[in-house]
């Protein structure tokens, strides 16, 4: 429905000092997941079905409002594909994978493609993206051994 609904696309990746069946544990379980995210305050698993309460910091994080959304997770054999359905005509297609180094560890990539109405965008990518490089960071920072630093996440637009 363009010039209504905009699409964009960001594109994340870190390495992870841990193996990809390491990684996979908190990618696949949505328990493990959804704990991760800064932004969920609650929710409930039916399945391959998640319904999530999520807050929205809006002005800068100086107010919150909250909002409801189910997303279908499928598993897949190195990862995981996501499809959100949320208020708005908003949806995204999320993708992460595990990509297994020579040395063992594993690079952590995520490909995700936001739908959203034109005035919305801006604040639904900016969002989403802080929330995912904080869920990178926390299974970087988890799977990492103690005194190890913390590999970046690299972003692609």
């Amino acid at each position: 429905m363009w010039p209504f609904i905009l699409e964009r696309s960001v594109a994340l990746q870190t390495h992870v000092n841990a193996t990809p069946s390491e990684v996979l544990q908190f990618l696949q379980t949505p328990e493990k997941l959804c704990a991760l995210s800064p932004l969920i305050k609650d929710f409930s698993v039916e399945g391959d079905v998640v319904t999530v309460s999520e807050r929205l910091p809006l002005l800068g994080g100086l107010v919150e409002s909250s909002t409801k959304f189910k997303f279908k997770l499928k598993v897949l054999e190195n990862g995981i594909l996501c499809d959100i359905y949320a208020d708005m005509w908003t949806t995204m297609q999320n993708h992460m994978w595990t990509e297994e180094q020579p040395d063992g560890t594993t690079i952590l990539k995520e490909r995700t493609c936001v739908q959203a109405l034109f005035f919305f965008i801006p604040y639904v990518v900016a969002t989403m993206l802080a929330a995912h490089i904080a869920v990178m960071k926390k299974i970087s920072g988890t799977l990492a051994e103690p005194g190890q630093p913390m590999s970046p996440v690299l972003v692609r637009r």
